[in-house]
C-alpha cells in the first residue's frame, strides 16, 4: 500500500464562534461547491469532486457558527466513499435541529 498522505480536519472557538474546516476547502476548476449563508451567523460549504454513476466525492466541508454537523462531514471525506444523495442533502440532513455546534 502507498501511503497518499492524510485528510485533516480542524475545529476552533474563534471569539466565541465555532469554526470547523476538514480536507480541501479551495475548490478546482471541475469542483462543485454547495454552500449555505444565514445572515452573518451560519457559512457551510461542501467541496464536492468527480461525478461517477454513484455520485461525486466529498473532499472538503468549511462550516462557520454551526459546526454540528463537523464529525459526520469529516468521516465522509476520510472514507472517500462516493456520495449517493444529493450535495444539499448532505448539508442540510440535521438543519435547524438547535445544535450550534459547541457540544460535539
Amino acid at each position: 500500500m502507498i501511503y497518499e498522505g492524510s485528510v485533516t480536519a480542524t475545529k476552533l472557538k474563534v471569539s466565541g464562534v465555532d469554526v470547523f474546516s476538514a480536507g480541501e476547502f479551495m475548490e478546482g476548476e471541475d469542483d462543485e461547491t454547495v454552500e449555505f449563508k444565514e445572515a452573518g451567523r451560519v457559512y457551510k460549504k461542501l467541496v464536492l469532486r468527480g461525478n461517477t454513476v454513484h455520485g461525486k466525492k466529498l473532499v472538503g466541508a468549511v462550516l462557520f457558527g454551526d459546526t454540528s454537523e463537523g464529525s459526520r462531514l469529516f468521516e465522509t471525506i476520510r472514507r472517500g466513499s462516493d456520495i449517493p444523495e444529493k450535495a444539499e442533502e448532505l448539508l442540510f440532513k440535521n438543519l435547524g435541529r438547535g445544535d450550534t455546534g459547541s457540544s460535539g
